[in-house]
């Protein structure tokens, strides 16, 4: 979760119009013997979100932690 924790102080450093929600433990904790964890972000607008995800991700990729566990940024658009 360390690795976790880290991606959302940064997210939350790089925007302020981006909502950063606290790392939370899925249904299924345990997966094939991993553990797993998510963290939630929402933008009331694309550009907003597309702006942190263009200096966050590379972030991730470059962060210690990130090299050694496997994650994913899995964007799933809503719209109303």
């Amino acid at each position: 979760m360390q690795f976790l924790n880290d991606a959302m102080i940064n997210a939350q450093n790089l925007s302020v119009h981006v909502t950063v929600y606290n790392p939370v433990r899925p249904i299924m904790e345990r997966l094939k013997g991993m553990e797993r964890g998510q963290l939630v972000l929402q933008a009331s607008s694309r550009a907003a979100l597309q702006k942190l995800l263009n200096d966050w991700v590379p972030y991730l990729r470059e962060n210690r932690l990130g090299q050694k566990v496997k994650w994913v940024v899995d964007v799933d658009p809503l719209e109303f």
